[in-house]
């Protein structure tokens, strides 16, 4: 019996390629609404830096997201995944003061680049209290991806391009609409507010807004960010993000948006880039920036793999395995994703 995985983001596409990997049965159904895995920065970040700390589970996640991204190109015959430098411009000596106490620090040294006398005095762009590289960063092509996945996915006739409708579903009869299950995984993003299994989960609406913008005069060797990310696409072209609009209601873009990345970009350059276009996505966030994963409490195959959040492609594929062995080999999941756990709404 087919396992059907709800959601073609790379959520779904994760769960897919783990049950392909183990020679089970899959079909996914995806409408393909506002996916929030195709209007995304893609960028893989190891550091986090408010506090210049490591990203959750960096050093198990991020090896596991390159294999499996390698793995991915080799089957769709695309490049997705290409390594960048993170150049991040310090907001305060303080900032600069903690990179160099942790640079050398034994869980550190894989991230943070040691800073030099040419990271102090870079002036490509506004640099008023130094700045540092990150190493083993990554960026991932979004919109190849899925356009590219789903495409393959077609071919092995295993994708629906429509809409999953939860009164098709017999949950007792292990059948939806004509086809007998045996799982399904929900992996809806956003829309998980329409589920009638889970939409009792604090999942939220958190909007993100991008700008593709042109300039000629741009720094475009390495990523660069302070308040917002700019990374170098193609010649004179950027992409500016992100913001983060909590408890959001729509899709549209918004001039309060355009606005807000701009003053932010301010604070790397005085350019007047010309905006070539601006897109929206809504990210499926949890109050803990925890993902929630996991079986119904009631109807054990039915289950759930959401609230990936802005870091959905780094943790992903670490995740999606996590899950499947679960299932088929027994293994617990961690109680920081457990669909159970108690968090403040």
């Amino acid at each position: 019996m087919k396992n059907i995985i709800v959601g073609g983001g790379i959520a779904g596409i994760s769960i897919a390629f783990e049950l392909l990997k183990r020679k089970e049965e899959i079909i996914i159904i995806d409408k393909k609404t506002n996916t929030a895995s195709e209007v995304a920065g893609g960028i893989i970040n190891p550091i986090v830096f408010r506090r210049t700390t490591k990203s959750w589970r960096i050093d198990e996640m991020l090896p596991k997201a390159i294999n499996f991204y390698k793995q991915l190109e080799v089957l769709i015959h695309q490049q997705l995944i290409s390594p960048i430098t993170i150049r991040r411009f310090f907001s305060s000596e303080q900032e600069s003061d903690t990179w160099v106490k942790k640079q050398k620090k034994e869980g550190f040294k894989d991230y943070l680049a040691e800073l030099t006398e040419e990271d102090s005095l870079f002036s490509e762009v506004k640099n008023e209290f130094g700045s540092g590289r990150v190493k083993n960063a990554y960026w991932i092509n979004t919109k190849k991806l899925i356009e590219e996945t789903h495409a393959f996915l077609k071919k092995e006739n295993i994708y629906k391009n429509e809409s999953f409708e939860y009164n098709d579903l017999d949950v007792n009869k292990k059948k939806y609409k004509n086809i007998p299950f045996n799982r399904i995984f929900f992996c809806e993003g956003h829309q998980v507010k329409k589920n009638p299994f889970f939409n009792q989960l604090p999942i939220s609406w958190t909007k993100g807004q991008l700008l593709t913008i042109r300039s000629q005069n741009l720094y475009n060797k390495t990523l660069l960010n302070r308040k917002c990310f700019v990374l170098p696409r193609e010649k004179d072209v950027f992409l500016l993000g992100a913001t983060y609009e909590w408890n959001a209601t729509n899709y549209k873009t918004t001039i309060e948006a355009e606005s807000e990345l701009l003053e932010k970009f301010n604070y790397i350059s005085d350019e007047k880039p010309e905006i070539i276009c601006q897109e929206a996505g809504i990210r499926p966030t949890t109050p803990d920036r925890r993902p929630f994963i996991g079986c119904h409490p009631t109807h054990k195959n039915l289950l759930i793999f959401n609230g990936l959040g802005a870091k959905g492609y780094l943790i992903a594929p670490l995740l999606s395995k996590e899950l499947i062995e679960s299932i088929l080999e027994n293994k617990t999941l961690s109680s920081e994703t457990s669909i159970h756990r108690k968090v403040k709404h």
